[in-house]
Parts: C-alpha cells; structure tokens; sequence
C-alpha cells in the first residue's frame, strides 16, 4: 500500500489549491472561494477553509483519481444550521453532510477500481447566515495499492497540415514521475513531459502515440491514441456540411473528425485558457429557417457554450452534453449568429471542448396561399464566391452547388469533361446563382432573364465548358408535391425561363405516383430564344393521383443556357 498526506500549509491566499496543498502533482479543481490559512485547523498547522460567498452560492473542491483505494479526512463548520451544509460527494452522490456547529470529525471512505470524482462543497440556501459561516478541511489520506495511476489518457487528434496540437496525460503519484512519450512505439527524442506537442503537423507526423509513467522501479503505459491529418482544403463549410457560407469571425476553432455527429468531421474548439473564448460568426439575411447539432464537455454552469443571434443568447449547454440538435428561425433582414465557448476565471472539467456539426439554412417557408400546392424556395439558399479561374466579377455571394432541400440535381449519362482537364465547378450540372453575378461574370444576353430575381436555378452549357471540353447533360427536379386535395386536370404550373436558342436540348416532364414521365414542354434548336418567358402549363393531373415530381432536363455541348425561376 501507498500512503501520502494532503496537507493544507500555512500560505497566503494567493497561491493556488494544489500549491497551498502540496499537492500539484493532483487534478485539483475548484469553484467559490477557498483560503488555506492558520487559526483553525485539525493538526494545529494548517487547515483549508471556504471563503465568503453569498447566498445560493458554493464554494466547491474537486479531486479526481482512481481506485481502488481507502481514504479520510477531517472537516468541520459553523454555519445556519439545516440549511447551509458542507456536502463530500463521490461520483455526484453525496455520502457526508455536515451543518450548524459541528467541531473537527473525521470521515473514512473506500472506493473500487476504476475513476472516481471526489468533491466538497459547502453550500448556502437564499438567505440568512449563522455562526461563521465557513467550512473546513484537513488531513486528506489516500491508500492506494498501486504507486502511480493515470487519471486522464491522451486523446486522439486530427488536424490540418500546418495546425499545432498537443497529447497530454494526468497521471497520480508524485512528483518525480518521469514521462516518455512514443510514436507507433519508437520512443520520441526530448519527448519526456506530461505533454507532448506538435508545432506544425506534417505528415510524417500521423501515427499512434502513447506515453509511459515512471517512479523509482513502477512504471505504466497509457492507452494509444492517433493522430490523424486532415486534407489542407478542409474548410468550415467542409466540417458543416454547408456551401460557402459568408464566415466572420472564427478564433479558436479547428476541423477534425475524431468526434462528429455525422460520423466524419466537425468543428472543435481549440485548447484554451481560463478567462479566453472560441468564436464563430455568420452574417445572413433572412427569412431563413435553420439547424445544427452540437455538444460540450466542460464545467458545468460555468464554461458555456452559447448560441447567439444579434448577441441575444438563444440557446446555451454546459457540463456533459451529447450531440443534440438545436433549430432556428430568422425573420427578414440581416442577422449575426455567433457560436461561442466561453471559459469562466479558473477551473476546467471534462474534455474542456465544445463541438458544432452539420448546419443547415434555409429559407423560411410561410404558409402556401390557398389553392396553390407548392412554391420554389430558391431565394433562401446562402450563396457563396465564385471559385473557378473562368469566373469573376461576383461580389462573393454568387452560387451555390447545393439546392433547396428535397429538391434533386442529377447528372445524365455522358455528363462532364471530354479529354480531361478542369471543369467550371459552378455549372457542373444545374446550380443555384445570383442573375446579377451570373451575368457580371459571363454577359451575353443573360442580363435579359430579369424575371429572375434573388437566386434563380441555371443549366449553362456555355459557361461550363470555358476551361476545357465538356458534355452537358443534368436535370433538376422537385420534391413531391402532395396534390392530393386538388380536383383532376386542375393543377397548372407556372414558372419564369430564361433559354438561347442553339443546338441545345430541354425538356420539362411530371411523374405522378413514380408511374412513367410525362411531357410537359420540350425545347431544342429550332425553339427561338425566349430569354425572359413566362410559362403557365397545364399538368393534366389524373383522377386519384396523390403527388406529383417536376424535372427540367437540358443537354448541350458549348451551346447556351436554360435558367428558371419563380
């Protein structure tokens, strides 16, 4: 067995609970107020005690370490009594609790094998104070059978090339433990701290590390844990899962996949220091209709993690949180949401991370006017820069690959380059653009679709194949749409369209009950140019038919364009 003393020495205020305690070798943690003082103590040295804190308030004293092992210490407290309590609790349940004037007793505990959360609190109800108002503590032993233990293990890392990042291990024991640090078992040069880090991860860098615990003859390994390197193009929006979104302000965050609600990649907070805060911003203008799934290991009702629109908290999670999802909704104009993890003065809990994945925006979708059965939703799909060399003069909310949701883009057989090389990203197939970027960046008539207004869907041929030789063949359908209440042959579809006559094909079709396609407009290179046309076509819907998909398809090889709208 091995035996040590925690001892509360007689230092000033100022010095921390694990150097006031001798004990920094320990994952001490506290929150209130704590003084390692003098005049009243159990061994006449030196003793703990809790500081002045208001009512509702609590001064809290947290030791984390593992079992098996036999413990005590002695405590006491002057305070109102049956109603301010000085509380020891292991794992979260409460075994002791002392109030009024109880002079110095000693409490004994055991623990089993495995981790542990040893805590003391002392805890004050809404009003009144008695006696002194403080509680105390000394002599804490512990009897543990092994010599060193490790209290937390190294967890596993993903980072982008470039990124720096650190594994660290909290082992029990002493202060003359001796780290050494391994990479797929080589052990690493100078590497011999509680904490190893990585400057600059490169990939040589990705492998399985573990560290070794030594003290006099014991010595003990950690679990091995990776590291991974992410692909230098990740982005946020590769993270989120959403399309060039217009990002602000993003310190203390990085991408990794090691935890991901998608099972992927997510967005993590950095490492950070006590009083410090990991930002993320995202200006948008509404209507928009939104979601994201997030979680958070921290200390509870003190590191949070908020989210915020126009600075007004929305919603906010602390302590053990797993991945839940949180939906929003925006009303019309411009907007800041900001995702932010916020540390309070001292202490951290847990991982000391916050998490964000898979964000989702949209435009809000009002109520559907009487006798109409469904409305395009282009407008709402944020929009970001043009990325191809062949594209230019946008004003950085241009285009976007990803439609609204339930709407489906497919690409046809023989889509795409004819002898390899680089394809334009932003007309692979249809996709979703600003007509004020669209024509900035390719003119030629396109300036005349001025029925499309805000986010318009667009098929162009020409565009796509401006870098090098390419097919186009793609078509664009809607989700099903339940007509059941509507009367047979009642239902007319009415959009905006913008085509230039070429040898160029496109065709509009509707499939009732996922029966067989039915022609509703075809269009080829004997159709005139209709640059600014409006249709109102008649669906024909059949007795009983319960839904309805509507597909535009378009073909062309270095022809024009097809684009819709409204």
């Amino acid at each position: 067995m091995y035996s040590f003393f925690l001892l509360m020495p007689g230092v000033s205020a100022q010095l921390s609970i694990g150097e006031a305690l001798d004990t920094n070798h320990l994952n001490w943690e506290s929150t209130g107020h704590w003084i390692s003082q003098s005049e009243v103590t159990y061994d006449n040295q030196d003793a703990l005690a809790s500081g002045m804190i208001e009512d509702e308030e609590a001064a809290e004293l947290s030791l984390k370490v593992v079992g098996p092992l036999e413990g005590s210490f002695w405590w006491k407290v002057s305070s109102e009594e049956d109603f301010d309590f000085f509380n020891f609790s292991i794992d979260g349940t409460v075994v002791s609790s002392i109030s009024g004037d109880v002079d110095w007793t000693k409490v004994t505990f055991e623990l089993g094998a495995g981790a542990h959360r040893l805590d003391w609190g002392y805890q004050k109800d809404e009003s009144l104070s008695d006696g002194l108002d403080t509680g105390w503590l000394d002599q804490l032993e512990l009897l543990l059978e092994a010599t060193i233990l490790i209290i937390e293990q190294p967890v596993a890392l993903s980072l982008v090339e470039g990124e720096s990042g650190s594994f660290s291990v909290v082992a029990q024991g002493g202060a003359d433990m001796r780290y050494q640090w391994y990479k797929n078992g080589v052990p690493l040069a100078g590497a011999e701290a509680p904490s190893y880090v990585i400057a600059s991860a490169q990939t040589a860098d990705a492998g399985d590390y573990h560290v070794s615990v030594q003290l006099g003859a014991e010595t003990i390994e950690s679990d091995a844990v990776s590291l991974k390197l992410l692909e230098a193009s990740a982005s946020i929006d590769d993270a989120l899962e959403t399309d060039l979104l217009p990002w602000g302000t993003q310190d203390g965050w990085e991408i990794q996949s090691t935890v991901a609600h998608d099972g992927e990649d997510a967005l993590q907070t950095q490492p950070l220091q006590d009083g410090q805060a990991a930002t993320l911003t995202l200006n948008l203008q509404g209507p928009l209709e939104g979601s994201f799934y997030w979680k958070v290991s921290s200390e509870k009702d003190y590191d949070l993690f908020s989210f915020l629109v126009d600075d007004s908290v929305v919603s906010q999670i602390s302590g053990e949180e797993n991945w839940v999802k949180v939906t929003f909704e925006l009303e019309a104009g411009g907007h800041q949401l900001k995702w932010m993890y916020a540390k309070d003065d001292s202490v951290f809990w847990g991982a000391d991370r916050a998490w964000l994945d898979q964000l989702v925006i949209k435009r809000a979708q009002g109520p559907i006017p009487e006798g109409i059965y469904f409305l395009e939703n282009f407008d709402g799909l944020p929009l970001g820069p043009f990325e191809s060399s062949s594209e230019s003069k946008g004003d950085g909310t241009d285009w976007t690959g990803r439609g609204p949701e339930g709407w489906v883009m497919a690409r046809g057989p023989g889509h795409g380059l004819v002898d390899g090389g680089q394809s334009v990203t932003e007309y692979d197939g249809w996709t979703f653009l600003d007509p004020v970027s669209w024509n900035a960046s390719a003119t030629q008539d396109r300036d005349q679709f001025t029925k499309g207004k805000g986010v318009i869907a667009v098929a162009d041929s020409d565009e796509f194949d401006d870098l090098d030789d390419a097919v186009f063949h793609a078509s664009l359908s809607t989700p099903a749409i339940d007509i059941r209440a509507a009367a047979p042959s009642s239902l007319v579809l009415h959009f905006d369209s913008s085509w230039r006559q070429e040898p160029q094909t496109g065709q509009l079709t509707a499939q009732f009950d996922g029966g067989s396609e039915v022609v509703l407009l075809e269009l080829d290179e004997a159709s005139p140019s209709a640059l600014n046309a409006t249709y109102a076509l008649a669906l024909n819907n059949p007795a009983g038919a319960r839904y309805v998909v509507l597909k535009w398809n378009y073909q062309g090889i270095n022809n024009w364009w097809w684009a819709i709208d409204n």
